[in-house]
């Protein structure tokens, strides 16, 4: 089965002891990770749910699948209960491929990440939200296992450090809230994360040192993240952002009369972001260039999937964001033939957004 809700989710027995509660019953990512992906797994198993039914064979942690059962594999993980077995026959002369049990469970899971939304997952944190999240030593080279992409990866060397709660680096990440905080809970799944005090430099926002570190990160930064808003903004949210931006810097702020130079520097590379991105024409080259892996047209139907999914629930404000962010994604989608080059702008190094929303 699926988990239903976002505790459930982080809950999940993927790196944790297995306990007797975690096997009855047991959710399909564990059933694959912790079960079923050892060596000596053989036989053929069947997945069955309400108009749903699929066979495969297992061998040594390998599923044998064709591209049309791999697919229909992945479907699973959407389903809120179905049944298992697994039988001792097993008939590896198919013309099939072997998908690892634990990569598809991944893919699964991120999969299913994806459908939380933000409050969901805060309150499924918690009082660890004001934790400082930090890679363990022992797991430095996990996130990357994770398949995770670059501005994944990226977020994650520069804010997952332990210099700031899980609060702030939702907010300052450039991902969104919403991204930052699936990133946060599949890491925690897998155990990647060490939860500590937030060190000093956040506490005393008006340390000179830690404005020169934000100073020097806002150079490297892309404009999004700059005003720290995702991608997919809109023009109110941009422009609510970047009010909010100088405010923190402003000149007659505590900060701005400790530390008048650099909060000088933060404010003018806050308005050139905004200078580039207030422009609909310049925000859509800007964008297309930065991310240029990104396929929009697919961003764009999950966002319109989502807000349409938000709507039967009856979370209107919610989905009238997607809805907003759905047209506003439409504009970036490309046209189908070979890529031309894009604008010319002020850019940091582009990156891909191999699997976020």
């Amino acid at each position: 089965m699926a988990p239903l809700t976002a505790t459930e989710l982080l809950g999940m027995a993927i790196s944790r002891p297995l306990t007797q509660d975690d096997l009855d019953p047991i959710y399909l990512p564990v059933l694959f990770t912790r079960v079923l992906a050892r060596r000596d797994t053989q036989g053929m198993l069947e997945i069955t749910a309400p108009s749903y039914e699929l066979q495969f064979d297992l061998s040594g942690g390998n599923a044998a699948l064709t591209k049309a059962e791999h697919a229909k594999l992945e479907r699973a993980f959407d389903l809120p209960r179905a049944d298992w077995k697994l039988s001792g026959t097993c008939d590896l002369s198919r013309d099939s491929e072997f998908y690892p049990l634990a990569r598809v469970a991944l893919t699964g899971l991120r999969r299913t990440i994806r459908t939380l939304r933000a409050d969901e997952l805060k309150d499924a944190f918690g009082e660890r939200l004001d934790l400082a999240p930090q890679i363990r030593a022992d797991r430095l080279a996990l996130p990357k296992r994770l398949g995770l992409g670059r501005r994944e990866l990226r977020f994650v060397d520069q804010y997952l450090d332990g210099s700031m709660s899980a609060k702030t680096a939702a907010d300052s990440g450039g991902l969104g809230a919403s991204s930052v905080l699936q990133l946060l809970a599949l890491l925690d799944l897998y155990n990647v994360l060490d939860w500590d005090v937030v060190v000093a430099a956040e506490q005393d926002a008006a340390h000179p040192k830690g404005l020169a570190t934000t100073a020097a990160k806002l150079k490297r930064a892309n404009h999004f993240e700059v005003l720290q808003v995702h991608w997919s903004a809109s023009e109110r949210d941009l422009e609510t952002s970047f009010e909010r931006r100088l405010a923190e810097f402003a000149a007659d702020s505590l900060d701005g009369k400790q530390t008048p130079d650099v909060c000088a520097e933060i404010r003018s590379r806050i308005e050139q972001a905004y200078d580039v991105l207030r422009d609909p024409a310049r925000r859509v080259a800007y964008r297309n260039e930065v991310y240029d892996s990104v396929d929009f047209e697919a961003a764009r139907d999950l966002a319109a999937t989502r807000s349409a999914a938000l709507a039967m629930r009856g979370d209107a404000i919610e989905a009238r964001k997607d809805e907003l962010a759905a047209a506003e994604l439409a504009r970036s989608i490309r046209p189908k033939g070979p890529k031309r080059p894009s604008a010319t702008t002020p850019r940091s190094e582009p990156e891909g957004n191999d699997e976020d929303g």
